[in-house]
């Protein structure tokens, strides 16, 4: 079993403060590309030279490989023994990921300077709801100082600086509202995560903690907002029993959120605030990051609460609720299907409105096209990370990029797909151009 090595960990500046590494043993990564975590200039003498964030960003990337993980820097003991513990959580959840064998000297690394609380953020309905809560519910030195966005991961790749400066610009406002600190990082790591491995589902938590941990100088708590409720918890890569467990003798992280479901998330505390109702963003799809797309599930779930509290904020969505959308969506799809009965539960509490109702009681009801697309999805997401390491995933998802204004790409990815697929494979000859119509059966 070949080492994945982590060493030469280096903090440097130029116009912005930086923590690298060389990785190797990745085989899909050359041996001179470094993993790096940027963070304004400001932030160079808080920074942390141990070896915990590389840890913690590559430790899923190395059980699916089924690679050892070696770091030349030292690293929090306690930090050590609950990544120890988050792997056997990770390999009774999900037998792909790889019991493995974790070296890095240790030490008991304590910052006494290490005050402010940090909490992530994206100016979503779950980071919303944590930010609102705590400055609502804490005093003094347990309130959020700082709103963490990291840059780099799938709702801002890098290179998409004209996204970033729109959702900047966005966050900062709401810091601004809030009187808080907006603290922005940025990351290569996604290059670094096979894209077919185990699933970006393993890598979440492991993905928010290790930007963090780069900081354990400054903050002694960081917030990771919850999408999930104690009473709907799955296996999943952040998650209230896995979080916690990235802590350090300084640095404590919590998992925020489960008390709550998505629609109480909203009745409570977003539906009640003007700024969220002015910067909410629940839609990685809309590039322009002006406004959420109103048409893939996010955002449909998000239109069916906005609508049952009364609120129709179009300024927010480029498309309002359609119903006939919300009918084809799957209900049968576990995710897809809890949210659908959380917002029913959320109109049984808030009236009537009969015409929602019947659409999501559609939604849900059993469907056999829809069971067979769900399994003929299933084997072919399967299919194509055991023998194709991801390509088909990693394609769709580029062309999901380039045509953010695509409907149906965001409805339903996997007929989007196969009516892409037909016509890129049809003749273009005169004969078949009177069948295209024929095509809108595949949307």
């Amino acid at each position: 079993m070949t080492n994945i090595r982590i060493s030469n960990i280096r903090v440097s500046a130029q116009t912005y403060a930086s923590v690298s590494a060389t990785v190797r043993g990745l085989p899909f990564v050359r041996e001179d590309q470094r993993l790096w975590f940027r963070f304004p200039i400001e932030s160079l003498d808080k920074i942390s030279d141990g070896g915990e964030a590389f840890l913690a960003a590559l430790l899923p990337v190395a059980m699916s490989l089924g690679k050892h993980l070696d770091v030349d820097a030292p690293v929090s003991k306690q930090f050590l023994d609950g990544c120890r513990r988050i792997m056997a959580l990770y390999h009774a959840w999900d037998r792909r990921l790889q019991r493995i064998r974790l070296q890095a000297p240790t030490i008991a690394r304590r910052y006494d300077s290490a005050n402010s609380v940090g909490c992530f953020f994206t100016a979503g309905v779950d980071s919303f709801y944590s930010v609102l809560k705590n400055l609502e519910q804490e005093t003094d030195g347990n309130r959020i100082s700082h709103l963490i966005f990291i840059q780099g991961y799938p709702n801002c790749p890098l290179g998409s600086d004209h996204l970033f400066a729109r959702l900047y610009e966005n966050m900062e406002a709401c810091a601004l509202a809030l009187h808080r600190r907006l603290l922005v990082i940025a990351t290569n790591l996604k290059q670094f995560t096979p894209p077919a491995a185990a699933g970006w589902d393993w890598y979440a938590g492991a993905h928010l903690a290790a930007p963090a941990l780069c900081l354990t100088p400054q903050f002694r708590q960081v917030i990771i907002p919850s999408g999930d409720t104690y009473w709907s918890l799955s296996p999943w890569g952040s998650h209230p029993l896995i979080d916690p467990m990235w802590s350090t003798e300084s640095l404590g992280f919590i998992h925020d959120g489960c008390e709550a479901s998505r629609s109480q998330k909203l009745e409570r505390y977003i539906g009640q605030s003007n700024l969220a109702l002015t910067h909410l963003r629940v839609c990685d799809y809309d590039q322009t990051g002006l406004r959420n797309c109103g048409t893939c599930e996010k955002c449909v779930r998000t239109l069916i609460g906005l609508r049952v509290l009364g609120l129709k904020p179009s300024h927010l969505f480029a498309e309002l609720l359609d119903l006939t959308r919300l009918r084809a969506l799957d209900g049968g799809n576990k995710v897809i299907g809890y949210y659908l009965r959380d917002n029913l539960e959320l109109l049984e509490r808030h009236g009537s409105d009969p015409e929602l109702g019947k659409a999501i009681e559609h939604a849900l009801r059993p469907n056999p096209f829809r069971w067979a697309s769900r399994q003929f999805r299933f084997v072919g997401q399967e299919f194509d990370r055991r023998f194709l390491k991801g390509r088909i995933r990693s394609w769709a998802l580029a062309e999901a990029a380039g045509k953010a204004q695509d409907s149906q790409l965001r409805v339903s990815p996997t007929r989007w797909v196969l009516s892409h697929l037909w016509r890129s494979a049809k003749p273009k000859s005169r004969s078949f151009r009177g069948a295209e119509g024929q095509d809108s059966c595949l949307h």
